[in-house]
């Protein structure tokens, strides 16, 4: 519309940026570097949270931000965006998609290397001689309910773009080949990451109800870890002891629990920072590509080599 146009022409220096939520540690830690990093560069910092309730509205959120007149756009998706309205928002608007890969054409994405992460995870639990290791796999809404719903994601990685959840089960699947232990579909379950803690806790118990030789669980990120730790104790199995634990984010969730938890340490830091440097770029006109950061294990109190029960 014209006060749009009319803002975007004189340059406000304001930024949005779209999450889907802020309670998670997570996206409350990128939003933070985010706001940092621009604030340095004398940018104004626009929030806007996707999540309302159990409910997710994205197209709303850009509207909005089409109309403040905003000059960049940091976006974080919950799953295969809505192109049309993408498009429709912000066609003359520079944009970053921020934690996703191979989201949008044409747009500089920036991203954990998750594939890497879950392959980190599964390893170490194998290399302490787990073999039966549960996956909590976690997407928002929990669109997927078996292990059948992932194997096209498998065959071709680049589909999991919008899903970081699927990238570590990717990755997890890989060290299991590597190590050629067998896949077993019943020690896949879902987890929704718009309620993570509650929905790890009820994951892992249905994961128990399904087998009871289970030995090690790797959990989507800290919160449903930390669920799945709850669960656990109340059923008085003991963590690392009976059944090792491993989380994926290194947040204030991981140092929190107790035990405290063995995880996959992903810069959010560098991730915000990254995410304005490429903006800066776009703003200036210059090339921008894809951004891939590294990530790395992390071992604490929560995960151990295999005990033998007599």
């Amino acid at each position: 519309n014209q006060a749009a146009q009319s803002l975007r022409s004189t340059k406000s220096r304001t930024i949005g940026v779209i999450l889907p939520n802020t309670i998670d540690p997570f996206f409350g830690s990128i939003a933070d570097s985010i706001i940092r990093h621009c604030t340095e560069c004398s940018f104004n910092v626009m929030p806007r949270i996707t999540q309302n309730g159990t409910a997710y509205d994205e197209v709303s959120q850009f509207q909005k931000l089409s109309e403040a007149g905003v000059d960049g756009v940091i976006y974080c998706s919950i799953s295969t965006p809505n192109l049309k309205a993408f498009h429709t928002f912000f066609s003359g608007i520079p944009t970053v998609i921020c934690s996703r890969h191979d989201l949008i054409a044409g747009r500089p994405h920036v991203f954990f290397n998750h594939i890497k992460g879950g392959y980190l995870a599964t390893r170490h639990l194998i290399e302490m001689g787990h073999s039966r290791i549960g996956i909590l796999v976690g997407i928002f809404g929990n669109r997927f309910h078996t292990a059948a719903d992932l194997d096209a994601y498998l065959e071709d990685p680049v589909l999991a773009g919008p899903y970081s959840g699927i990238d570590k089960y990717i990755g997890a699947r890989r060290a299991l080949a590597e190590y050629s232990i067998p896949f077993s579909p019943e020690l896949i379950e879902f987890i929704d990451l718009g309620n993570a803690y509650t929905s790890g806790y009820h994951a892992m118990q249905k994961l128990l109800s399904r087998t009871t030789d289970i030995d090690a669980v790797f959990c989507s990120n800290d919160m449903s870890a930390n669920g799945a730790i709850h669960m656990l104790s109340q059923q008085k199995i003991s963590v690392p002891d009976d059944l090792s634990v491993i989380g994926y984010d290194n947040g204030i969730m991981s140092t929190c629990t107790q035990p405290r938890l063995s995880t996959i340490v992903q810069d959010t830091e560098l991730l915000g920072q990254k995410c304005v440097e490429c903006l800066q770029k776009l703003f200036n006109n210059e090339p921008c590509g894809d951004v891939e950061i590294d990530v790395r294990l992390i071992i604490r109190q929560s995960s151990c080599r295999k005990q033998k029960h007599t």
